[in-house]
């Protein structure tokens, strides 16, 4: 296993409150643990938007480069109020 690289960092007192707090409960051993579980979720989360983002520019990519006119709010809309009166259940649809 690599060797882990040192760094020093400065916290609030809330923060350090809350490192105290969560070692005092047993849910961390140090605040190296708790810091570096911390650290993995802020990565994890970034990775995701990063990915999410990356899907949505695709998307936007794909839409622009459709070859399909566009289409008009009109036409939307018409769509739009179909597929909610698919999903409505059906005593719904009937009116009541």
């Amino acid at each position: 296993m690599k060797k882990a690289d040192k760094i020093e960092i400065s916290v609030s007192p809330n923060t350090m409150r809350a490192l105290h707090e969560v070692m005092a409960a047993g849910d961390y051993g140090s605040a190296d643990d708790a810091i570096g579980d911390a650290l993995r979720e802020w990565q994890e989360q970034r990775n995701g938007e990063v990915e999410q983002l990356s899907l949505i520019r695709n998307r936007i990519r794909r839409s622009l480069d459709d070859p399909r006119g566009d289409v008009t709010i009109e036409e939307v809309d018409t769509h739009l109020d179909a597929l909610f009166a698919a999903s409505k259940p059906a005593g719904d649809r009937a009116g009541r």
